[in-house]
């Protein structure tokens, strides 16, 4: 029979209560709520199985109305809480295995997540990408945008139709400003099988934020296809 062991440490993030963690964790837990809002509960632990132990820190949200915009899609803000703790541990970011989340809504549900810290850190390598790509059509430059794109989808893709499709969404919503990071997914290609992720971000426009999606080969690190939608 295995043995699981476990050991549970509790904090609920309050200004008095810091107990078990650090300074950094404190703040990367602060980076969360600076984001959604909402209470945030904290459990770090660990598991050993097989002689081999997993080192988790669990963030537990509730009281988000930001989150709740999110219900029919929680993955995506899941998923950035997620990313937004990991990637300000700085230098304790092995820390950790997976980091879980939890998240409470108003209706009583309960949502649970876990992300491999690999995944994360994966992530945090892709996401310059999602900028470079808002510079680009930022400065109205298709050529440079044209290059972001995997070799393969290049080959069958002109400066100019990226033109076509960027254009109209800056004179409707105005020109873009910056672009927010707000989830990401791994899935495969249906045709070819090749390994993505889904980089999602909130384009912050002059007159009215847009959706954007990235959808890069995690191979190459370039972008296979890009969506003003989610």
């Amino acid at each position: 029979m295995r043995k699981i062991i476990g050991i549970l440490l509790i904090g609920v993030l309050t200004a008095c209560n810091n107990v078990g963690v650090t300074e950094t964790e404190v703040q990367a837990v602060q980076s969360v709520l600076d984001f959604y809002g909402g209470i945030c509960n904290r459990h770090k632990g660990f598991d050993a199985k097989n002689g081999e132990t997993d080192t988790y820190f669990e963030l537990e949200m509730s009281q988000s109305e930001l989150i709740e915009s999110y219900s029919n899609m929680l993955e995506l803000p899941a998923s950035n809480i997620a990313y937004l703790f990991y990637s300000n541990l700085n230098n304790e970011q092995d820390n950790y295995t997976y980091v879980k989340v939890k998240i409470n809504l108003s209706n009583g549900q309960s949502h649970e997540y876990s992300y491999p810290a690999k995944d994360l850190k994966e992530i945090e390598s892709l996401t310059p990408l999602l900028q470079s790509v808002t510079d680009k059509i930022k400065a109205q430059d298709y050529e440079g945008l044209l290059s972001q794109f995997d070799k393969e989808i290049a080959s069958n893709l002109t400066s100019e139709q990226l033109k076509a499709y960027c254009v109209p969404y800056d004179s409707a919503y105005g020109k873009v400003d910056n672009t927010q990071f707000q989830g990401y997914a791994f899935f495969e290609g249906e045709t070819d099988n090749r390994p993505l992720a889904h980089i999602a971000g909130i384009m912050i426009r002059e007159n009215e934020n847009t959706l954007i999606s990235l959808f890069i080969d995690r191979k190459s690190k370039k972008v296979v296809t890009m969506k003003y939608e989610f």
